[in-house]
């Protein structure tokens, strides 16, 4: 299991960090995941690996930044 920190554009309101939540908390591979509006970040624990955490958080609409 891996921790990633993935900064995200485009959420402005709770129903923004609530989608992108939805959609990660979805996966089984996903065991944690905090989602900070006012820091524009996802913190999640993972068994998967960046790209497809990030084309998750696309799937709910919203821009991953990867380092």
């Amino acid at each position: 299991m891996t921790r990633h920190e993935i900064k995200i554009e485009g959420m402005s309101c709770s129903g923004c960090v609530s989608a992108v939540e939805n959609v990660l908390k979805q996966n089984e591979n996903i065991y944690e995941v905090q989602v900070s509006l006012e820091e524009g970040l996802a913190r999640i624990e993972s068994d998967l690996d960046i790209s497809d955490i990030s084309n998750l958080i696309k799937q709910a609409g919203y821009e991953p930044k990867l380092n």
